[in-house]
């Protein structure tokens, strides 16, 4: 929007982008000098200052924009490197603290999962891996477990657990009735904290 002044007949034409802008008038001719009032020089170093610390700021900002976008894609290359899921079939059995197979014995904490070519998946110790241990009604040591390896460890992370009986595979869980709430650990119902029930059913 345009603002009169009383700079020569030209004035103080114009306000742009926060700068005052001074156009010369028809008496001043071209290569001329303009003399301005020292308070809207200054003025106009002002805003010449502001303007490029918020240019530097806006230039910070999207380098460190480009930065964590960089390296949260990396991160998440990594993750996904590690955390890939394999189905492994075997049989449980119990490690030593070096991770070798050795007879189960009392106050044996170590177990993995042996496949058929010998080869041991070390089980990371959790719900999980207790429900097998413990279960009686599963009624079989040949499991189908679906791991996923742990960053930076030797160990897995059983994700979902299956077995076989009789040449069948079975899944299997705990069921509670009144909310309609499947788990995978026995226990009570996470919503009515009644007991849930154990079902299994043929994998077809």
């Amino acid at each position: 929007m345009g603002r009169s002044g009383a700079c020569g007949s030209g004035g103080l034409d114009a306000h742009v982008g926060g700068f005052f802008i001074a156009e010369l008038g028809p008496g001043v001719p071209r290569g001329g000098i303009i003399r301005l009032p020292g308070d809207i020089i200054n003025m106009i170093m002002r805003q010449t200052r502001i303007w490029r610390l918020r240019e530097l700021v806006f230039l910070g900002i999207l380098g460190l924009i480009d930065h964590v976008g960089s390296s949260g894609l990396m991160m998440a290359q990594s993750a996904d490197l590690t955390s890939e899921n394999i189905v492994i079939r075997g049989i449980l059995v119990c490690l030593t603290a070096e991770g070798r197979e050795a007879p189960c014995a009392e106050g044996v904490h170590s177990y993995g999962l042996k496949d058929s070519s010998g080869r041991v998946y070390p089980l990371k110790a959790d719900k999980s891996l207790d429900t097998l241990r413990t279960e009686p009604r599963i009624q079989s040591k040949d499991f189908q477990l679906t791991l996923r390896p742990i960053q930076n460890s030797s160990l897995f992370e059983i994700i979902n657990a299956r077995f076989f009986r009789d040449g069948k595979l079975y899944e299997f869980y705990y069921y509670c009735e009144v909310c309609n709430i499947k788990t995978y650990h026995p226990g009570l119902c996470m919503c009515c904290r009644q007991e849930t029930e154990y079902r299994e059913d043929v994998v077809k």
